[in-house]
Parts: C-alpha cells; sequence; structure tokens
C-alpha cells in the first residue's frame, strides 16, 4: 500500500489534504478516484458539516484536541479511519475518510 495515515495540514488552496493524495483536479472523474481507492484497498465515506465550520475548529479536530467537530464525534478515527481530505463546498465542509479493507 503506497498510502499510510498521515498528519493532513492545510494547503495553500485552504483545504487540508494528506500529503499522499493525488492532486486530482476538479474535473476527475468519479471512477478515477474509485479505482484509485480499489487499488490502495480503502473504503472511504464523507462527513457533512456546515458551512460555518471554522478553520481553528477543524484543525483541533486534526491534532485531536476536540473530540467533536459540530457534534461529530472522533469515533470514525477511532474505528481506524484516517483523514484523506477536508474541503469546503457551495453545500458546506466535507470530511474524506478512509480505512483499508
Amino acid at each position: 500500500m503506497a498510502i499510510q495515515p498521515k498528519d493532513v495540514k492545510r494547503e495553500e488552496n485552504g483545504n487540508w489534504q494528506h500529503p499522499d493524495l493525488p492532486d486530482w483536479p476538479e474535473s476527475t472523474a468519479t471512477t478515477e478516484m474509485d479505482d484509485w481507492l480499489y487499488e490502495q484497498r480503502i473504503r472511504s465515506k464523507v462527513i457533512h458539516l456546515n458551512a460555518d465550520t471554522s478553520d481553528q475548529e477543524i484543525d483541533l479536530w486534526l491534532s485531536g484536541q476536540t473530540e467533536s467537530l459540530q457534534g461529530r464525534s472522533r469515533r470514525e478515527l477511532a474505528q481506524g479511519f484516517f483523514t484523506l481530505s477536508i474541503y469546503r463546498g457551495d453545500g458546506g465542509t466535507f470530511i474524506w475518510l478512509g480505512i483499508f479493507y
């Protein structure tokens, strides 16, 4: 497996991304990402948060300094999931998690 759980840091574009995650353009087809996940033997899920989630809240959650983020516990991380990316979209803030199978 090429990718392993690592600290996720905020990038210059304002989102957070695992350092070994491919730098896909926004136009990347979902099937290409699914194929990559399959090759890595990763199952993924997305957590949706409100748009008003602050950068500071996210940084505290990622560092383990808070147990919840807008009421969402770190339960997934305790179960072995790791953060692939956190990005902001029109519909809010999205945390993309992965777990090996």
